[in-house]
Order: C-alpha cells, then structure tokens, then sequence
C-alpha cells in the first residue's frame, strides 16, 4: 500500500488542526484552571473574581498569540504551507513546514472519524494526529478508511 495526500495550510485551517488533535488536552487544563478560580472564589471573593476574569481573558489570548507564534515560525515562505501525508505498509509519514515525523502503524491506535478528519493517537503519546480528509482524492479516502477500519479491529498490544 502506498497513499499520498496533500493539503494546502493557511492559519484558520492550522488553527482548527491545532485543535482538533489536541482539544481534549486543551479542554482538561482549561477545567483545571476554572475549577482553581472557582474555589478562589468560594475562599475568597474579591481573588476569586479576579481570577475568573484573568481566567476567561487570557486563556483565549494565550492560546491564540501561542498559535500564531508557532505558524509564523512555519510558514516563514507565506501566507500558506503544504502539509503532506504518506501511509504505506509500515505506517504514516506527516509532513509539515520542512519537518517530518514517522509513525509506525503499530504504535497508534484510531480515535475517531469524522466528516473532516481521521484522528489517530500515539500509544505513547497524549496529542493526536488529525488527518484531514480533504488531503486525499476520493479514491484514496477509500483506501484510508479501510485502514482505519483494520487499526479498529486489531488488538492492542499488551
């Protein structure tokens, strides 16, 4: 089997990759935080409401100037960049700004398929990889998505 996708990346599209693969971190720190400035707020009232509007303020802020950082570093050459795909027999390759990463089928495991994305996880690793599914030509999203079926009906490794 050898697949090749390909997808033009401006920043809205990198931003919602960016949060697809890693909202269910995102989503538990931003818990966490709330769930601070809210006893904050049960201990001390005046903290606690501090706390809550630096919370709703500067999480959003952070989050975004942190995103827009990293794209700058990136696509240095524009306003877009390519991110290629290339699934073989041993696993997926993801190219992305002139770095290239290399996973073996067998140390990830599908979390989930949606109407844009197939998402993958690293058995080692928390962040998932979002797969969009526009990066493939239709007769390839086949092919994707009978891999996806397989990694689903495979046993995870003890």
């Amino acid at each position: 089997m050898h697949i090749e996708g390909r997808a033009a990346l401006d920043y809205p599209a990198y931003r919602r990759l960016v949060w697809v693969s890693g909202k269910g971190r995102l989503l538990k720190l931003w818990v966490a935080v709330l769930l601070m400035a809210i006893g904050g707020l049960l201990l001390s009232p005046v903290a606690g409401v501090v706390l809550l509007i630096v919370f709703l303020v500067a999480v959003p802020l952070f989050f975004e100037l942190s995103l827009r950082r990293v794209w700058r570093r990136l696509a240095a050459d524009g306003p877009a960049m390519e991110v290629g795909y290339e699934l073989t027999d041993e696993g997926m390759r993801v190219c992305l700004g002139g770095v290239s990463t290399q996973h073996r089928w067998e140390s990830l495991r599908p979390l989930q398929q949606t109407t844009r994305y197939w998402l993958f996880q690293g058995l080692l690793s928390r962040r998932a990889i979002a797969v969009p599914r526009d990066a493939f030509s239709s007769d390839a999203r086949g092919e994707v998505d009978a891999v996806f079926a397989g990694l689903h009906s495979r046993p995870l490794p003890a």
